[in-house]
Formats: structure tokens, sequence, C-alpha cells
């Protein structure tokens, strides 16, 4: 079983093992990005841990009829429980988890260092079909226990109401869908969002898109947030268009709880902007990187935290095939 594989021992084309977000994270390590630490717990990991632990016995029956919105919730919170309970369990892959968490936290400056657990799954960020958002993404995770029920978190979400809705849709089988798990050290973000490198409302492809937020980019992948809006020419990196919005909230580390949650923005910074135009530079400019490299328009998360010395330091967290634009060119 290929349980458990840090970055460098991936390899990017192998998204079967390790999921659209594990494969498209690969890439930018593999070409020298700025990408925090990570290891993958490999799709091997979930179909080994659903049979040692009975789960793959008993997911047909709960499954059975879950055909509407009233009964994809319910089987869902007895799949959700099932996992909860397992992920208690004495288990070779928990060992795996933790033996590699513990690597990696002995790596960092900071201990036990605070990572990002991410769902990667088989059929997620592809070009033929985007999960992105379906499943489930927890931060600041401490420990190798939290870890551990953390993936396993991670795993139930495959059978949420929204995934398994999705699925009925393209015909797709919720016990064929596989999920890798993504588990990449914190950026402690003072600014985050998205990247698009063609304008995702016309397709143009001399446009670089950029929207940002303060704090971590949790609001403007779910939506919770309306961010700042930046369109820039990919020949001269220059700003085109520019909308700067209020900004009341932002999503960032209660120290209190260990817990992501909303803070008030202070009122003199409400209306600045999230990042420079320096930074959004360095953004389109690796985002055009990546595009070329990769030869497709891209959808990428990044955010910005701080070196040790106190500068600001751009990281990439995802690259996802764009898929709208993508798809209708293949039929054009």
């Amino acid at each position: 079983m290929t349980g458990v594989l840090f970055l460098d021992d991936c390899d990017a084309r192998d998204t079967p093992l390790i999921g659209g977000k594990g494969a498209g994270l690969v890439e930018l390590w593999q070409a020298g990005m700025q990408v925090p630490p990570a290891f993958i717990v490999t799709t091997d990991a979930y179909r080994a841990f659903l049979e040692r632990s009975g789960i793959a016995d008993v997911l047909p029956e709960l499954l059975e009829g879950a055909n509407d919105g009233p009964s994809r919730e319910a089987a869902h919170r007895q799949i959700s429980e099932v996992f909860r309970a397992a992920a208690g369990m004495k288990s070779r892959v928990w060992d795996l988890v933790r033996t590699v968490y513990d690597v990696l936290d002995a790596q960092m400056d900071e201990h036990p260092v605070a990572v990002a657990v991410r769902s990667s799954a088989t059929a997620e960020d592809t070009a033929e079909a985007s999960f992105a958002g379906e499943y489930e993404s927890e931060l600041w995770i401490r420990g190798a226990d939290e870890v551990c029920a953390s993936v396993a978190r991670c795993w139930a979400s495959l059978f949420n109401p929204h995934a398994l809705a999705y699925l009925d849709h393209v015909g797709v089988a919720p016990t064929d869908v596989a999920m890798a798990v993504v588990v990449q050290v914190m950026v402690p973000a003072e600014a985050a969002g998205v990247m698009m490198t063609l304008n995702p409302v016309t397709g143009a492809r001399d446009t670089i898109v950029i929207e940002s937020a303060l704090g971590l980019g949790l609001g403007v992948v779910d939506g919770h947030l309306t961010p700042d809006h930046f369109e820039l020419s990919r020949a001269t990196y220059k700003v085109g268009v520019r909308m700067v919005v209020p900004k009341a909230r932002q999503y960032a580390l209660d120290a209190a709880t260990g817990r992501v949650r909303l803070f008030d923005v202070p009122a003199a910074r409400q209306r600045e902007p999230s990042v420079s135009d320096d930074e959004l530079a360095d953004i389109a400019r690796l985002g055009i990187e990546i595009d070329e490299r990769l030869g497709k328009p891209m959808d990428i998360e990044w955010a910005i935290g701080r070196n040790g010395d106190g500068t600001r330091r751009l990281y990439l967290l995802q690259a996802r095939p764009e898929t709208v634009w993508s798809r209708n060119s293949e039929h054009t």
C-alpha cells in the first residue's frame, strides 16, 4: 500500500493515487514554486481503511435510496458518524499519518505545526469535472490525533448531500470515487485569494483576474465575503480594472480557541486594498508561469504571509485546470 507520501515522493501524473488537488500541488512543487511543505494521504490509504475498518461493507446499505435532499442528508449524517468512530480505531493508516506528521513537525519552527487538511478526490479539480468546494477542507489543525480525525472528516465528505447530488447528475457511483487528502503547513495569511489565468466571464486569454481578501482566503473561496477584484494585462501586469470593496470582516485564527473565525477589521483598514500593485504583479507573474508550463488556463489559490524577517511572502496553495472555457474551446 502506498499510504502516505511527501510531495517529493509523488508523481504529478498519478492523479488516481493523489487526487486532483494533490496532482496540482505536486506540479507546483516540482516546478520549484513557493509551496508550503505538505504530504498526501493517498487513495490507497483510503481504500485500505474502508476495507480494514468494515466501512466498505456498510456503505452500500447506508447509500441505498439516497436520491433526494432529505435522504442524502440522512445518509451523510450516518456515514459521518461511522467515519468519526473509525477515526478512533487502531489502524495502520493512522499509524502512518502520525509518523509522517511527526516528521513534518520536526522540520518546522513551531510545534505542533499547524496544517490545512484538504480533500483531493479522484474526480475533483480535473478538466472533465469540477468538484471544487464540494468536499471538506479544515484549517489550523494541530497534533497527529487531530490530523487523523480531520482526514476522516474529509473522507466522510465524499458522501455529503451536494457531492452525492452532483455525482448522481454526472452518473458516477459514490463508491467509485476515492479520496486522497492533502496535509499542508498553514500559511498565517495576511491576505489571500484566487487567480484565474483568463477572464472567467469572457474567456479572454489576455487578462489575469485576481480576487483577494484580508486574512485567510476562506471567505473568497466559499463566497462568504465580497473580495477585492483586479484585472491585469497578461502582457504588462498593469491593473486595468480595480474594485476595492469595504472590508468589515476577515477570517483569521482565534488563538484562544485554536479555531478559524470571522474578526472585525479595524475601521482605518476597511477601505485599503488587500494587496499592493507590486504583489498583484507577483501573483500574476507566477500564474502565467504555471499556465505556460502546463499549457492550459489555471485556477490558482494563493496566500501572502510573513517571512522570519517580517517581510511579506507569496505562497501558492492549490492549482487546478480552469474548466468552463476550456470545455467550451474543446467543443468549438
